[in-house]
């Protein structure tokens, strides 16, 4: 993978403004992103797997003749990009009219203020493998050291931390950039049961900051106690009652009451709201 520079990037964000207006676009906005990520996972006493990568890529939105389309690519030379635009381009033509799709008032961009968004650890690159190896340890370590943790089959503890760049340019006037970080910490743990069962389940936590991470000890714990209450369980008789979600559980269940409120899912007739508005539920 060929090395680029801030300017590099920034350039091919401003090409590819210059290449949907040439092919037809009314508009467009495109977003150049570099990735690095590094990771690493411990497993019963060793280090299994340490890997890093930097990845980079083009998100672009096209506005044309009234219509919108968003389209990404990784491959950034210069002729495949134009030959993905116009591409792009010409598919956008055939979709169904959107006239509420439009780029942000440029009013809005006059002064912007040069204001820190405190998203990237100072400390990043300070920030080795071996202090994602010396968390991961931590982890393993306290989820083999919970009472009962002879029942415990295997404990995998994972860290990982990445550097996110984006470089963003509109057809109207807008041009910025903004970096992040993140770094998580994991566990996972599975446990024999007497009938043979191996239950599993897992903790963990993630922080814009190395600092602020929750402590890896704790997480390790967490998991693997999480894994031990599940041993013995058993099916409970079908019967209504009030129910205690657990905290991690509680955003997938309102996803599932959202998926069939979102535009593609009504779309495509794959709604069991469809052809609901103003109707009242019989449900009790």
């Amino acid at each position: 993978m060929s090395k680029t520079n801030d300017h590099d990037m920034l350039a091919i964000a401003q090409s590819c403004i210059a290449m949907a207006k040439s092919a037809g676009a009314n508009d467009a906005s495109a977003r150049a992103y570099r990735v690095r990520d590094v990771s690493l996972d411990f497993r019963d006493g060793k280090v299994e797997r340490i890997s890093e990568s930097t990845t980079r890529g083009v998100g672009i939105q096209l506005y044309v003749d009234s219509r919108f389309s968003s389209v990404s690519t990784s491959d950034l030379r210069p002729d495949a990009l134009k030959q993905f635009i116009t591409d792009s381009i010409a598919l956008a033509r055939s979709i169904q009219s959107d006239p509420f799709r439009a780029l942000p008032d440029p009013a809005l961009y006059k002064g912007q203020a040069a204001v820190d968004l405190q998203l990237e650890d100072p400390r990043y690159p300070d920030i080795t493998a071996d202090d994602g190896r010396k968390a991961a340890k931590a982890m393993h370590d306290a989820a083999r050291s919970v009472k009962g943790a002879d029942a415990i089959l295997s404990v995998t503890a994972s860290s990982s931390s990445n550097l996110i760049e984006n470089w963003m340019v509109t057809s109207n006037g807008f041009s910025g950039a903004n970096r992040s970080t993140a770094f998580f910490v994991s566990t996972q743990v599975s446990a024999k049961d007497a009938d043979g069962r191996r239950p599993e389940e897992y903790a963990y936590a993630g922080s814009r900051y190395w600092n602020a991470l929750a402590d890896p000890g704790k997480i390790g714990a967490s998991a693997a106690q999480r894994t031990l209450n599940r041993l013995g369980s058993k099916k409970g008789e079908t019967s209504a009652m009030t129910v205690i979600v657990d905290n991690r559980a509680a955003g997938r269940l309102a996803g599932m009451l959202a998926g069939p409120l979102s535009a593609n899912a009504l779309q495509q007739k794959r709604s069991f709201l469809d052809g609901k508005m103003d109707r009242r539920s019989s449900a009790r």
